[in-house]
């Protein structure tokens, strides 16, 4: 799907690199929450659970790996 949401006025170039200005920064962080917000429901936790919760869920398997607690196992995404 695409959006459009950012355009080339979003832009803004120095010096031969591209970057997005405030206007753009703000749309891609707008987006990015909007994103990060919504929620699908948990195969193990058999409840709903947001893009930002799966990545604290997968930090927290990532320290139990890194402390030699549990074998790490990667968020398969099935949706």
């Amino acid at each position: 799907m695409i959006n459009r949401i950012i355009n080339k006025d979003d832009f803004s170039t120095k010096d031969g690199i591209c970057m997005l200005n405030d206007s753009g920064r703000r749309k891609f962080i707008t987006e990015y929450e909007k994103k990060l917000a919504v929620t699908i429901r948990h195969r193990k936790l058999n409840r709903n659970v947001s893009y930002k919760s799966f990545i604290r869920l997968e930090c927290y398997k990532l320290i139990k790996y890194f402390i030699d607690d549990e074998i790490y196992k990667p968020l398969k995404a099935w949706w």
